[in-house]
């Protein structure tokens, strides 16, 4: 799962990738967020894949809302797309210890 994002609300490119190569994560309270998939999420998990909006905030960070009232949010587990936040199953999910930040999930 890729999310492309700007704190400004409109949507850009990722940043030059530092971020995972350092292991450093980035601070985004971003406005929107853009999942998309090169993988087979693409087919199978189409109705994931959009534009999020911010809506909250769930275990100290930010959570969105987006296509389908679906929600993006994050868990001790990582990163989730689903119907309710805080529930621990949903349509997507990366659990990469490693990028713990909203721009590459």
């Amino acid at each position: 799962m890729d999310i492309f994002t700007t704190g400004t609300g409109g949507l850009a490119s990722p940043p030059s990738g530092d971020e995972e190569e350092t292991g450093l994560t980035a601070s985004c309270p971003c406005k929107q967020l853009l999942v998309s998939s090169l993988g087979e999420a693409q087919h199978l998990q189409a109705g994931a894949m959009g534009v999020y909006k911010l809506y909250s905030t769930y275990n100290g960070r930010p959570s969105y809302h987006g296509p389908h009232s679906n929600r993006l949010y994050f868990l001790n587990t990582g990163w989730i797309v689903g119907a309710t936040i805080g529930a621990p199953v949903g349509f997507v999910h990366n659990g990469s210890q490693v990028r713990r930040n909203t721009y590459f999930l």
